[in-house]
């Protein structure tokens, strides 16, 4: 049990690491998380161990290894149906394959999670989805498509609780725009941005302010955004403000105490003073100030890394030191245009072979659609009450897979309630099974009108009844469940059963972490049994 107790403390501290982007302290837990699970037979557990191990390696600059955890777990999730744990993973691998330049092994990745998500209807997933799909888009060189599924990936965010969502999708959309209108910033000399480049970094100045007001009290969070704010106003030559900006990312990075942060604030401050035109103080800053490996510890800083060095000892005269500056900025632009361009080829041949294979597969398409059809059909019946109409257990037990377990931290939950007709056998018994099935019918009549059009009603045998309220905490879903059970008794069942009142007894539990199907119903169902100890036709839960 402390192991157990353990490894649910290290996943809760995986998520934690990464809000505040201890990400060689998330390595570590969750590489221990991982061995704990593994140890002790925990497969759904150890599933989202390695998810939260790929997210870690991959913001700490290990794509690589990110890429190899991501994969390596990817078989288990699937075959468990852990269909939030595989999105997660598959966006970590389409963002581990975008930064090793990657986009035809990232493209299908990313079309996965995000037709998975949307097929669960979590706006959540939906936008980290449309996000990560984005940054393939922005690799293959189309940053206006890449811009617009951000828009959308925002507008998901918006109806998502989540505000780690929120944020994502915000700060990514600014930080596109930003890099949009700096597609020059490598060259020499002050920044020039055309009017549309302008009107971009703008943009990016607008929503980095709501990405700001979502990042208050995150160290991390704050820092991206006063980096984008700089970078901008760079740009646009807006120097004072560029200044603030400097001084707010340095009192950040000293407060988050990482070398990598650190470097990132010298890194600014050398610009800042370039775009002053104090070229070389710019290049002492760079020589005395920056730390070099911790500047070069990510693919992204290493590049503006080199790109602030040339600029700089360009514009101070310093010929030998700009030509080895440039000299290494360009092996690095050389392979990413490489990487850009053979990522492009490999996708375009991807699209011919598409095109040959959907002709001579058009005919087994037509063909499929007649036996998908009918297979629907069955399928649906074999998911439906023949009865009352409602999902059966077959239905909910998939629900359930779907959605469970939801992982530590916080999520929409979702409570269930098992629902039992009492004294049904006396029903059966006095008026008959045709009586019976009536009032069965009356039951599941008054459950799907009394509750939302998005929550799930199941009768899943004989008088039980299942009932999913998604999104209601204990004490919202309480209050929805207590109005269920007066509608029951209120209603007139004299046409039925003369001289006798239907009642029910109901079980309420609140999906919790890491819950399975079982346990949920368990524990629902221990609660409908205490509500017919206490004297039936009541509510009870916790």
């Amino acid at each position: 049990m402390e192991r157990a107790d353990q490894l649910l403390t290290d996943l809760q501290d995986c998520e934690a690491a990464s809000l505040v982007g201890a990400h060689d302290a998330g390595v570590e837990i969750a590489a221990r998380a991982l061995q704990t699970a593994r140890d002790c037979g925990l497969l759904p557990e150890a599933a989202l161990a390695a998810a939260w191990l790929a997210e870690h390696q991959l913001r700490r600059g290990e794509s690589e290894k990110a890429a190899e955890s991501a994969r390596a777990a990817l078989a288990e999730a699937d075959a468990l149906e852990l269909h939030q744990v595989g999105i997660k993973l598959r966006n970590t691998l389409t963002r581990a394959w975008c930064q090793l330049g990657r986009a035809d092994e990232a493209l299908p990745e990313a079309m996965w999670a995000l037709g998975r998500a949307r097929s669960l209807g979590a706006p959540g997933l939906v936008s980290r989805s449309l996000s990560s799909l984005a940054g393939v888009v922005e690799l293959l060189g189309d940053h206006p498509h890449a811009v617009t599924l951000l828009h959308k990936a925002d507008e998901e965010a918006q109806r998502d609780s989540d505000k780690v969502a929120q944020f994502s999708a915000v700060v990514n959309l600014a930080g596109a725009l930003c890099r949009t209108g700096r597609t020059l910033a490598h060259l020499p000399g002050p920044l020039a941005p055309t009017e549309a480049q302008a009107a971009d970094l703008r943009e990016a100045l607008a929503v980095v302010q709501r990405a700001k007001a979502l990042a208050q009290g995150h160290v991390r969070w704050e820092m991206v955004c006063a980096e984008i704010e700089c970078l901008s106003l760079e740009a646009l030559g807006r120097l004072a403000e560029m200044r603030a900006a400097v001084d707010r990312h340095r009192a950040l990075a000293i407060q988050a105490k990482a070398p990598d942060a650190r470097a990132e604030s010298e890194l600014l401050h050398a610009d800042w003073l370039l775009a002053s035109g104090r070229a070389l103080e710019a290049c002492e800053a760079l020589d005395q100030q920056v730390d070099a490996a911790a500047a070069q510890r990510n693919e992204g800083c290493r590049r503006w890394w080199w790109r602030s060095r040339y600029r700089a000892f360009k514009a101070a005269g310093a010929d030998a030191q700009a030509l080895a500056a440039l000299e290494a900025m360009v092996v690095q632009v050389r392979r990413d245009r490489e990487l850009s361009l053979n990522a492009q080829a490999r996708v375009l041949l991807g699209e011919v072979r598409m095109e040959i294979a959907q002709q001579e597969l058009a005919q087994l398409r037509r063909e499929a659609q007649e036996l998908r059809e009918r297979a629907d059909v069955a399928t649906q019946t074999s998911l439906l009450d023949p009865l009352t109409g409602l999902a059966n257990r077959r239905a909910l037990d998939a629900r359930l897979r779907a959605v469970l377990p939801m992982g530590p931290g916080p999520a929409e939950g979702f409570s269930l309630a098992l629902i039992d007709i009492d004294h049904f056998k006396q029903i059966n018994d006095g008026w008959g099974h045709d009586v019976g099935d009536t009032v069965l019918c009356e039951i599941a009549l008054l459950l799907t009108g009394g509750v939302r059009g998005g929550d799930f009603v199941a009768r899943i045998g004989g008088e039980e009844f299942v009932v999913l309220l998604w999104g209601q905490a204990l004490d919202d879903a309480s209050l929805a469940c207590e109005r269920l059970r007066q509608q029951v008794q209120a209603h007139d069942w004299s046409r039925f059963v003369p001289g006798r009142q239907v009642t029910v007894s109901m079980g309420l539990a609140c999906a919790q972490p890491l819950d399975d199907a079982a346990q949920l119903l368990r524990r629902a169902d221990q609660w409908m049994y205490a509500a017919k100890r206490e004297g039936r036709n009541r509510l009870q839960g916790g």
